[in-house]
């Protein structure tokens, strides 16, 4: 491998190893904080553990591929089957980090369902593409040992189906919330942020499709074209990783003054007009006067709310007619101590 090609992929590697520690990092600790930490999150953290170790053996591959023996090439032959193993089941919990979070947040049955059916998919994909490096050959050890005889599988011909399924799951994956975000009640610029964010994921299809380009040109040196498809390779993992943080970093950011300042992002959880629930609607006042006080005694314009009635929540409360609400509170003006009134057999609350 050339020299400039050696640095480029060392520089590349250690400093995507910083990005993704930092941002993990602010994910742990945003939703710790906030006291969420859940499944999608260890996903995301085992993810970042498998990526480190990809890049170790991206690392150690450039280093001993600068070497010209045999013992030296057996060996970076070896780490680079570790490393495709790694990279295969790295990718794989980075995906099934947002099939989680989707699960958590996306309303409807058959969402959850086909979200689980992608979990299981992903397993099944990771664990058979880490196999194929290690048994593409037969005998088993021709696969690091050129000069072995024996016969291998046609490798291109598996990367481009790997490659068909990963789009799919992607594209999948990052287009599945656009529809219920739409609908969502909230202003067009927010919830514009909102698909952008849970989007940003469809930029991995971009550098998938790059990073397959650069592997179908590699030639029969593959110590020198191998970097190429490395580089692309750690910025596909490294985006998927910053992707599933972008949530926690928002949550960093709202922290900064300047944040707010920026149009449809200040005050993004500005608590929106509540909505009332079957037991607050049935727990307000009957009678409600000025200053919050009793109000029996007041014009009929102030007959307003709603009777709290000593039923389940579920059942249906009898209909009363404005006849007998008037009579009522004609009761409790000539009563000034009483706080009940029945009808039917039901206590009238005011």
């Amino acid at each position: 491998m050339a020299d400039d090609r050696v640095a480029t992929l060392i520089g590349s590697t250690i400093g995507m190893i910083c990005l993704t520690t930092l941002v993990i990092s602010v994910r742990i600790m945003v939703r710790s904080n906030l006291r969420a930490y859940g499944l999608d999150d260890r996903f995301g953290k085992h993810h970042q553990d498998i990526s480190i170790a990809a890049y170790e053996q991206f690392l150690k591959v450039s280093y001993l591929e600068d070497f010209e023996n045999r013992r030296t090439d057996d060996i970076a032959t070896k780490l680079t089957i570790v490393t495709s193993a790694t990279y295969s089941y790295g990718l794989a919990l980075a995906k099934m980090s947002f099939a989680v979070l989707y699960i958590r947040m996306l309303p409807g049955r058959r969402l959850i369902m086909m979200n689980k059916g992608i979990i299981a998919f992903l397993c099944c994909q990771a664990i058979e593409e880490s196999l194929i490096p290690v048994f593409q050959c037969k005998p088993v050890a021709k696969a690091w040992t050129v000069e072995k005889e024996g016969v291998c599988l046609d490798l291109p011909v598996l990367w481009w189906c790997g490659f068909a399924f990963n789009l799919c799951s992607d594209l999948i994956l990052f287009i599945e919330p656009i529809p219920t975000l739409w609908r969502l009640q909230l202003p067009l610029v927010k919830r514009l942020g909102l698909i952008a964010m849970l989007s940003l994921g469809l930029m991995v299809v971009a550098i998938s499709v790059i990073r397959m380009h650069s592997v179908s040109q590699m030639g029969h040196d593959d110590t020198y074209d191998l970097a190429i498809p490395i580089i692309w390779s750690e910025a596909e993992i490294s985006t998927l990783i910053v992707c599933s943080c972008v949530p926690s970093l928002r949550k960093m950011l709202q922290k900064l003054s300047w944040f707010h300042q920026v149009p449809g992002l200040s005050n993004p959880d500005m608590p929106h007009e509540p909505i009332e629930t079957i037991g607050q609607a049935r727990t307000k006042p009957l009678f409600r006067g000025k200053g919050g006080q009793k109000a029996g005694c007041t014009d009929e314009s102030d007959l307003t709310g709603t009777t709290t009635y000593p039923l389940t929540v579920m059942s249906h409360p009898p209909l009363i007619s404005d006849d007998v609400i008037k009579g009522a509170q004609e009761s409790i003006c000539d009563a000034s101590r009483e706080h009940t009134v029945t009808y039917s057999g039901h206590e009238l609350t005011y």
